[in-house]
């Protein structure tokens, strides 16, 4: 699953619970993507930070896709 591969990369776990706990945000992760460039992952993992407990936020924020 693409969006749990993406959440066990920003969230730095392979807990399942942790990676399925909201299809909104996996909604929301696909939605973010769609629009960047390969090989721009490190730059916005580094501004959201993976510890950040609003990932979803940083992210939309940090790739510049939505306010």
């Amino acid at each position: 699953m693409v969006n749990g591969a993406l959440y066990r990369y920003f969230r730095g776990t392979d807990d399942p619970a942790a990676v399925s706990r909201s299809t909104e945000d996996s909604a929301a992760w696909a939605d973010v993507y769609a629009g960047l460039p390969a090989g721009t992952y490190p730059h916005i993992a580094a501004c959201a930070g993976r510890s950040d407990g609003h990932v979803r936020v940083g992210l939309r924020r940090c790739a510049g896709v939505f306010p």
